[in-house]
């Protein structure tokens, strides 16, 4: 499976594990303890100094030279490499296979389109300096303490990490690079620090939430989700605040004890009170009650955690397919589809982060959830089993109001099951329109063979027209998807000719090269016409054609006869065009002619918009325009001067051809 570059994850991740290792390094840092260093009988310091913790090493490694990272670079999967010679070495056009996980990671723009870890690299240069700066610092301080002692006596330099000092003349034997671990440790430490102080702005300062998940209340921090109010402290029963005598009685109004004073004078008469024992027993029901609806409610949010997990399965599970069906497709397609497969995976592999980062972030709520409300009611629990009076009348309007809200978190957890369903048949019906179909691209290349001469072509007898002059010969298009035609011959001669054995031959570019496309679905009635002008008045001819290619000539069509008119049998009105209503653009040209409307319909003239480039000795290409003013060519080449012409026939094939008109497309670059 492919995996497109997103250099967000990556770099999260990478300050993530340094971060981690910070933290690490802390750890080992504060155990170390400056203590000694032992000295060679020529009193030398030993160059030899002990490597960091393995686990430490490892991330500052790369895991193909196993050398501290020169110049690295983040991949796709969020490892990262030495970038040369290691990442180059691996890297084959734009697809480069992670040595760790074995991703096959697609890089669009090549391996300088990888980002490097400035973090890192900064790390490991700092720490390279400060390394050489500790050992020489401790060479020149050892060669100092050398004076006046024996070369195999211990010398002491600095107290441990505890702070407690060695009694004179006690001897300590401890590791004689201890000082060292502790340079070397604590000075990486400050270069990870210093490091991440720089890039920890980019990071998000806090998580985006999810729109159908409800704000959990009062949470002071969602990492740790403690309930700080819920302290238990015992002390004696509170005196009244107006009397100072002992409080008997509990004023559920008030949410306080009073005396009895209080109870029979000043507390209003509305208050419900009653003895502080009978109280406790009502407020412990409550607890008990609540405790139990929030535990009713922790089973909702279970079963909505479990279908959401299952959802984010099941969309992993559907992406996959999806993506393995793609690589199938374009894997058996040409190298020419490469480029488009990346973006069809580009696609999806973005498509898939985006819903799984939504569903993790509804994950994460509902365990955050889950685990605040059993928190609380284990809490709930303690205090009803082994609460004391005291701890029970100060901290139950607190507990109660947390239970309540997480009663509200929890059925609100639970109230949005049937949306997140929802939402993933909505990810369902997306992923199912992301599919891929080549087949027929396979037939196009499967069919790819030698060229071969084309077949005759056909005259279509039933379109063709003819005026006093001109005879329009309408040609059917190629019978087989196959055959190439370069040029057309048109072969023709009158009935005088045919006699004498005379022929003329007219060639024409097919033009097959050149595209058009309409606006409206029935003006696309595309033809290929060859106009033979200059002809005898009211004089039998006949006519005929031939293809060829580069691989050779084609057999001859059936041979058509047609009478052109005599000046006086022409009833067919001749169209116009009106050139100051005409626009031309970059690769359009808009025709108008007002002749369509200007005949009756019982006339059934039809009316063709011919047009080809005018420097080309290429067939007209006609598009009916079924009865509209207006047409607009597409597909038309920039800069470039067309023939314009207008054809109106009726069902007996006679015709009148309006004035030639040139429009010259505008240049490219206006």
């Amino acid at each position: 499976m492919l995996r497109c570059g997103n250099w967000l994850t990556g770099t999260s991740n990478t300050l993530s594990t340094l971060t981690s290792l910070t933290s690490l390094i802390g750890q080992q840092g504060d155990t170390c303890s400056l203590t000694m260093l032992k000295t060679t009988g020529e009193g030398r310091v030993t160059p030899s100094v002990p490597d960091l913790p393995l686990d430490v090493y490892n991330d500052l490694q790369c895991p193909i030279c196993l050398e501290f990272f020169r110049h690295p670079v983040i991949l796709p999967c969020s490892h990262v490499l030495c970038r040369a010679p290691c990442a180059e070495n691996l890297f084959d056009f734009n697809f480069i296979r992670c040595p760790v996980c074995r991703e096959n990671c697609y890089i669009s723009g090549g391996i300088g389109s990888l980002p490097r870890v400035i973090a890192l690299e900064s790390i490991i240069d700092k720490y390279r300096t400060e390394r050489r700066k500790a050992l020489q610092n401790a060479t020149k301080g050892q060669k100092q303490s050398k004076r006046g002692q024996d070369d195999s006596d211990v010398i002491p330099l600095a107290p441990s990490a505890s702070g407690a000092i060695s009694p004179v003349g006690q001897t300590r034997r401890e590791s004689p690079h201890s000082q060292l671990d502790y340079s070397r440790t604590m000075l990486l430490r400050d270069s990870i620090l210093q490091a991440l102080s720089s890039e920890a702005p980019n990071l998000p300062a806090t998580p985006r939430h999810h729109p159908l998940l409800p704000v959990v209340s009062n949470s002071t921090d969602t990492d740790t989700w403690e309930h700080s109010l819920l302290e238990i402290t015992s002390s004696d029963l509170p005196s009244c605040s107006c009397h100072g005598g002992v409080t008997s009685r509990y004023c559920h109004e008030c949410q306080r004890c009073v005396c009895d004073l209080c109870g029979n004078q000043d507390h209003p008469v509305t208050h419900r009170t009653e003895r502080i024992e009978d109280a406790v027993l009502h407020i412990k029901e409550n607890l008990a009650l609540n405790l139990e609806k929030m535990v009713n409610s922790q089973l909702k949010v279970v079963s909505s955690l479990q279908c959401q997990r299952r959802n984010m399965k099941e969309m992993e599970e559907s992406y996959k397919r999806r993506q393995e069906e793609i690589n199938m497709q374009c894997d058996s397609l040409l190298a020419e589809v490469e480029n488009k497969r990346s973006l069809f995976l580009a696609d999806l592999d973005q498509e898939e982060r985006m819903r799984r980062s939504e569903m993790e972030e509804v994950v994460d709520v509902y365990e955050k959830v889950l685990s605040a409300s059993q928190s609380l009611g284990r809490h709930a629990t303690t205090l009803l089993e082994t609460g004391t009076t005291p701890s029970i009348l100060q901290i139950s309007p607190a507990l109660t109001e947390r239970l309540i809200n997480s009663h509200v978190d929890c059925e609100a957890c639970g109230a949005v099951r049937d949306d997140l369903e929802l939402d993933m048949n909505t990810v369902t019906a997306t992923c199912s329109g992301r599919i891929v179909d080549l087949r027929r691209q396979q037939a196009m290349l499967r069919d790819i063979h030698y060229l071969n001469p084309p077949d005759p072509p056909a005259i279509d007898v039933t379109r063709c027209a003819r005026s006093v002059d001109t005879v329009a010969l309408f040609l059917a298009p190629p019978r087989g998807t196959s055959d190439v035609i370069d040029t057309y011959h048109i072969h023709y001669c009158s009935e005088e000719q045919k006699a004498l054995g005379i022929e003329e031959t007219v060639t024409c570019r097919s033009g097959h090269n050149e595209h058009l496309t309409c606006l409206s679905p029935t003006a696309a009635s595309l033809s290929h016409v060859a106009l033979l002008e200059n002809l005898h008045r009211a004089t039998t001819h006949y006519f005929y054609a031939a293809a060829s290619n580069r691989a050779g000539h084609s057999g001859n069509s059936e041979v058509v006869q047609c009478v052109t008119l005599s000046p006086r049998d022409s009833v067919v009105p001749v169209p116009v065009i009106m050139e100051s209503m005409c626009k031309a653009y970059t690769t359009s040209i808009r025709v108008f002619t007002p002749s369509p409307h200007d005949v009756a319909p019982e006339q059934s003239i039809s009316h063709y918009l011919l047009y080809r480039p005018r420097d080309r000795k290429s067939l007209w290409r006609a598009v009916a325009l079924c009865g509209r003013q207006e047409h607009r060519v597409f597909g038309l080449e920039a800069d470039t001067q067309y023939e314009f012409v207008v054809m109106a026939s009726n069902p007996r094939g006679e015709c009148q051809l309006s004035q030639k008109l040139l429009l010259r497309t505008e240049h490219g670059g206006s």
